[in-house]
Formats: structure tokens, sequence, C-alpha cells
């Protein structure tokens, strides 16, 4: 089981990193629209903000994984479940964007119905 939580692990920190990279690219693609007036400063500014917040949320979430001690969980199921209860309780003490906790949690499930398989 340990391998397997190993795995897991290593496969999550790869679809937080891509996540992280994923967000450049909006970010780059934000300005882009700036530049090229299909959406105004006001927009901008906004979509900037929501950005950052994203990225934010997705360092702290690596930070926090690398803190995970992964021997002391026994099962899949009870890593997965910590990682979503330190989610939702980096989204309410940050105030990250509500649709975060979702979208690491279809992460999660994914990955676990890939190592389970």
């Amino acid at each position: 089981m340990a391998d397997k939580i190993q795995l897991f692990a290593k496969i999550f920190k790869a679809e937080l990193e891509d996540l992280s990279d994923d967000l450049e690219c909006s970010e780059k693609c934000n300005k882009d629209k700036l530049e090229r007036d299909i959406i105004g400063s006001f927009v901008f500014q906004e979509n900037e903000a929501l950005i950052i917040k994203e990225c934010s949320c997705i360092s702290f979430i690596l930070k926090r994984l690398e803190d995970f001690d992964l021997s002391k969980f026994t099962s899949l199921d009870a890593l997965v479940d910590s990682i979503k209860l330190d989610v939702l309780d980096l989204t309410k003490e940050y105030e990250f964007p509500e649709f975060v906790p979702l979208l690491i949690s279809k992460k999660l499930e994914k990955i676990l119905t890939y190592v389970e398989g």
C-alpha cells in the first residue's frame, strides 16, 4: 500500500504543477485579450485577481502536500479524505475561490481510479 500512496502523491503533485502551468497560460491569455481590446481594464483586473488567488491556492496546496507524512496513511482513501479536508480548510482560511475544493476533489478521484485500477 505504501507504494501506491507514494505513487498517488507523485501524480497529485504533477497534476497540481500542471494546473499551475495552465493558470500561467490563462494569465498570458488574459493580458493578450486586454492588449487586443477584447476585454476592458476592469474585466482584466477582475480576471487577474482571480488568477492570482488560484495560483496562490495551488502553491499552498503543493506546500502542504510536501508536509504530509505519507507514512501515517494506511489507505489511499484516508489520504484522499485528508487532502480534501485540508483543501477545504485552506479555502476557508485564505478565502480561496469556492470551486477549488471541487476541482481538487475531481483530480483526486481521477488519480484514485487510476492508481487503484
